[in-house]
């Protein structure tokens, strides 16, 4: 479905929503038939679309009864997966190739890193 559909659907049955699409992976490996392009892909995609995103999250935040939240997925082989959850309505997208620099990049504007598969 689409980027819209997905804030309707959660909107209709949750009472906050944080879309999180996959944003980058600086040490993805190389694998059998170069299956890791599909994955390189999905981050332009992420990065192309993201305007869009914080449209959608624009457009359905309802405070007290529907809010959204604005965030993306960081990769890491050696040091698992992180979400990062914007405490606006207006996040950033940017790559890092660092942990550290991601983590400084969320402490500057309150945002919450919430690991997850770690490494």
């Amino acid at each position: 479905g689409s980027l819209e559909r997905a804030f309707e659907i959660a909107r209709n049955h949750l009472d906050f929503f944080a879309f999180t699409p996959h944003g980058y992976w600086h040490d993805i490996g190389h694998y059998e038939n170069n299956i890791e392009k599909k994955w390189l892909d999905g981050f332009e995609v992420t990065k192309k679309r993201w305007p869009e995103v914080l449209q959608m999250v624009r457009k359905y935040d309802r405070p007290g009864r529907f809010v959204t939240i604005p965030g993306f997925e960081w990769h890491s082989t050696s040091l698992g997966d992180y979400h990062i959850l914007f405490p606006t309505l207006e996040g950033e997208y940017v790559r890092f190739d660092d942990l550290r620099q991601f983590q400084r990049f969320a402490k500057q504007r309150g945002a919450i890193m919430v690991p997850h598969h770690p490494a």
